[in-house]
């Protein structure tokens, strides 16, 4: 008689996905280390970012892109309104304020990313961009003057870009939606049928499936919200790196334990932004329960955000 112990499905612990993400800022370049650094951030383990990044600043402050990531983690490693966090702060403003920078919808996007609240004296700048025909532009901007409290809530403006012909345009629009408080009813529907009705296996549908899921989870959709569960499930496995890291980021806000089993694996992908996603995912849902963002009396300044770690929606997908 042959007895043997039952088969227990084993998942990475703890542990693992912190290696994952300090071996992803040490070894990789650009704006995959910079999303490992914020995962890192966010997760409380910032022990080396700070260092490592001020490096990263010395040598790539010229360059443009990058350089806004680099300032923006260097931000989040320092207490807000402290000295050093003003001074990276005061460079991405600069940057947002300049009409000559090769990088200026960038800097607008980091800004609003770090909850930025304008001065007066920028305010009129910010809304003049608003008004522009350069579509990245003007969402940003929209998103950036939202921040202060008390500003207007302008998910009716970010909603018209669904129907651009642009999918980048269209990719920007969706993701910040998903930021806004309060979608009404018609935005929210909107939103739905601007997910379905993109093409598969892109980009813009990664993001267009994981607001949709965010939206549904948080106003009580649960037809959309199963529908679009399966889709990042199929993500997960089919799609780009990118597209990857963007659907377990998802699943790390509005999923659960459940969905463990299928990120996991990407903790070996080969792609390192899929690593990423999947590393951050994991830690969040064995670390914390999932965020619940209120649909409901929230300020106007005030962030719901799973970790803004995107950073081609103001380019082309970096």
């Amino acid at each position: 008689m042959i007895s043997a112990e039952p088969v227990v499905a084993t998942r990475p612990t703890e542990a693992e996905p912190i290696a994952v993400l300090r071996d992803v800022m040490r070894r990789e370049e650009r704006f995959v280390k910079v999303h490992a650094a914020e995962a890192l951030i966010e997760l409380g383990q910032p022990a080396g970012v700070h260092d490592l990044f001020l490096t990263q600043e010395r040598e790539h402050r010229d360059v443009p892109m990058y350089r806004l990531g680099v300032w923006r983690v260097l931000a989040r490693t320092a207490t807000v309104s402290t000295p050093d966090h003003q001074r990276w702060v005061g460079e991405l403003r600069k940057v947002a304020l300049d009409p000559a920078a090769p990088d200026r919808i960038g800097a607008i996007e980091s800004l609003a990313k770090l909850n930025y609240a304008l001065a007066p004296d920028e305010r009129p700048v910010i809304e003049t961009l608003a008004a522009s025909k350069d579509e990245g532009i003007a969402l940003f901007s929209l998103w950036l003057l939202s921040q202060a409290p008390g500003s207007e809530n302008p998910q009716d403006r970010v909603a018209r870009y669904l129907d651009s012909k642009n999918p980048i345009t269209r990719l920007r629009a969706i993701y910040i939606l998903r930021f806004l408080p309060d979608l009404s009813t018609d935005n929210r529907a909107k939103l739905k049928a601007a997910a379905r009705a993109e093409e598969k296996d892109t980009l813009t549908y990664a993001y267009a499936t994981s607001s949709s899921f965010i939206v549904a989870k948080t106003y009580g959709d649960g037809d959309e919200a199963h529908r679009t569960r399966g889709e990042l499930y199929r993500i997960l496995k089919t799609a780009e790196p990118a597209a990857k890291q963007e659907a377990c980021r998802t699943l790390g806000e509005q999923g659960s334990r459940a969905d463990l089993d299928a990120i996991a694996p990407l903790l070996a992908d080969p792609a390192p932004p899929a690593r990423v996603g999947a590393a951050l995912a994991m830690a969040r849902i064995t670390r914390m329960a999932p965020r619940r963002r209120p649909s409901s009396g929230a300020s106007r300044g005030q962030s719901f955000s799973l970790p803004r770690l995107v950073d081609g929606i103001s380019s082309a997908y970096d």
